[in-house]
């Protein structure tokens, strides 16, 4: 991908001037993101008040699916999903404008009550600012991609290590400057008050080495086989959707409303942060897992914007207290070390899973971490919702 000479101009050569851009940009990222997490809450309150009387909101579907599905018929060219940032060779195609359309464009997703992430929007229009601004997608591109991601997630350190595996032929200096535009955004929204995924749980280790080993295995085990039949479902579903016509899809989005519609399914709606920000209190179950990754794999399979990753975490968290409250074990436990694991089994980031569950859990619990992580992955299968692997450049 990136064997692609880079133009030879100022913001690409000069250090002192990347590292400006870097910082003075990652405030920026930060900014925007602090904007769409709110208007993202003010969107879930809305829909906590009407989930409890009738949820009109859920008649905007099909008409927020036929507005994207539009202006993609009507714009040359724009990335859809996280894994279309590997398309280097395409990105001159993008339109300039599309950048506020990825800002918009998920909040109606959301406002619609569909079962979609924010990561991924938030990388998306952040990697759409360097259109805007007509810099170097080679050198640019991986670096505002991830500072965006770093600045949803509210982690810094995890900029430098999802360029590394998302972006590998990235150079030691677009990994600083991720870095430095990351930790601009980071501090920029936690000033602004973006709110953490998580409260920070209190996790008793008071299992033993055996039991420790039997569970992580069971949990491992769990997340690899229920990602690669999601891997493989959202495969086959979105290469039959993008053949199917407009008619059928908009169809679909209005019987993925109606089930939304039924009160044992509103839970599902949207991000469904509130069920989960307090693992302590959190109800875990193996149902919860499964309908949330089904609701799930339909809307992203559709042409909606918005990622997977806070759905995945949302199932993660079900999935991993479910098996470690099934043989008796502390639920907080596995729903710590489930919460990011079908994200690392899902997109193989697998070192990006790492650091997330450890600034999580603790370093103390890192070879543990290390252990279950591989297991899941050994087990997902090959195919990733983030990379396409397959793609030479």
């Amino acid at each position: 991908m990136y064997d692609i000479r880079v133009p030879n101009t100022v913001t690409n050569t000069n250090p002192y001037i990347q590292v400006f851009l870097s910082v003075f940009l990652g405030g920026i990222i930060g900014g925007l993101t602090y904007l769409f997490v709110m208007a993202l809450e003010s969107i879930n309150q809305a829909q906590v008040n009407l989930n409890l009387n009738v949820p009109f909101h859920l008649a905007l579907a099909p008409l927020v699916l036929g507005l994207i599905i539009l202006t993609r018929k009507n714009t040359l060219y724009f990335p859809q999903k996280v894994k279309d940032l590997n398309l280097e060779v395409t990105s001159h195609y993008w339109s300039r404008i599309m950048a506020p359309f990825h800002f918009m464009a998920p909040l109606l997703g959301h406002a619609a009550g569909m079962s979609l992430g924010r990561e991924g929007a938030v990388v998306l229009f952040s990697s759409g600012l360097v259109r805007t601004l007509k810099l170097s997608y080679s050198f640019w591109g991986p670096v505002l991609s991830s500072i965006g991601f770093s600045s949803i997630i509210g982690n810094y350190w995890v900029a430098p290590v999802f360029m590394f595996e998302f972006f590998p032929l990235t150079t030691g200096m677009q990994k600083l400057c991720g870095f430095l535009g990351a930790a601009a955004a980071v501090l920029a929204g936690q000033q602004l008050g973006i709110p953490h995924l998580f409260l920070p749980p209190e996790i008793k280790d008071d299992l033993g080495f055996f039991a420790k080993f039997g569970l992580f295995m069971v949990l491992g085990l769990s997340a690899g086989y229920v990602m690669r039949y999601y891997k493989k479902i959202h495969g086959l579903l979105e290469a039959r959707l993008k053949t199917s016509g407009v008619v059928f899809q908009l169809l679909l989005s209005i019987v993925v409303a109606a089930f939304l519609y039924l009160p044992e399914f509103r839970m599902y709606q949207s991000l469904g942060l509130a069920h989960i920000n307090d693992l302590a209190l959190a109800n875990m179950s193996l149902h919860n897992c499964i309908v949330k990754l089904a609701f799930t794999v339909v809307c992203t399979s559709l042409p909606f914007l918005g990622g997977e990753f806070i759905p995945l975490v949302f199932a993660g968290v079900n999935l991993g207290g479910a098996v470690f409250q099934s043989f008796g074990a502390n639920p907080v436990l596995g729903a710590a070390t489930g919460a990011f694991i079908l994200f690392g089994a899902g997109s193989r980031l697998k070192w990006t899973a790492f650091f997330l569950m450890t600034s999580l859990m603790g370093w103390s619990w890192m070879l543990w971490i290390f252990f279950v992580l591989t297991i899941s992955l050994s087990f997902a299968g090959e195919g990733s919702l983030y990379k396409k692997i397959s793609q030479k450049f």
